[in-house]
């Protein structure tokens, strides 16, 4: 398995914590009412990796991970204390504006 960037500090997420942030990840995109294109596009990948990560195929990177889980008030699967950030914000970045839901 080839391990995508992380901070020499932080272990590789184990099987529990990838499939909680993949149903954590799906529950509260639907919860929003985002699709899965225009949360891969507001984050630079695809809605064929957003829909893996939401089916346990993978994992974001350590970056990608932190501004996801920060953006959907989700725990960090990459963070040991993995806390829920406070709230979630309403609107998308800037990069998905104007994309097709």
């Amino acid at each position: 398995m080839v391990r995508p960037h992380v901070p020499p500090h932080l272990p590789y997420p184990d099987l529990a914590t990838r499939q909680q942030f993949a149903a954590n990840l799906r529950a509260k995109r639907l919860e929003l009412g985002i699709s899965q294109r225009k949360l891969g596009k507001a984050f630079g990948r695809s809605y064929g990796i957003v829909a893996h990560w939401e089916r346990c195929m993978g994992i974001p990177t350590y970056e990608h991970a932190a501004a996801i889980c920060t953006f959907l008030g989700i725990p960090n699967p990459w963070t040991a204390t993995a806390h829920h950030a406070a709230g979630s914000r309403s609107q998308l970045p800037a990069a998905a504006e104007g994309s097709e839901v």
